[in-house]
């Protein structure tokens, strides 16, 4: 896929995903008390918590400090975030464009 085709994937997609922000949890220790997941707010007894995605490291073959940068990079990458880069990639290709730099 080129770079149209993987922001265009990513549009389809992105207004049907849970809004942000979201939220790496899990301090070492609460993997077993639903801190393992990246979630829709910072503890699981807020009314509002939504888990996004289950990343534990007793889970996978992966190790602690692994599953702990997994679960940021993913609350990292949360739609609102995801639609202000491909916001910005689309202005500066404009600009690109503008001045004759790209096609």
């Amino acid at each position: 896929m080129n770079v149209t085709e993987i922001i265009s994937a990513i549009e389809q997609v992105i207004e049907s995903a849970t809004p942000g922000p979201w939220y790496g949890r899990g301090p070492k220790g609460s993997e077993s008390y639903g801190g393992g997941c990246v979630a829709t707010t910072t503890t699981y007894q807020d009314i509002n918590f939504k888990a996004i995605a289950d990343v534990r490291s007793h889970s996978s073959e992966i190790s602690y400090d692994q599953a702990a940068a997994n679960r940021e990079f993913i609350a990292a990458c949360n739609p609102e975030n995801i639609a202000i880069l491909i916001s910005a990639y689309k202005e500066m290709q404009q600009k690109l464009v503008a001045h004759g730099l790209a096609g």
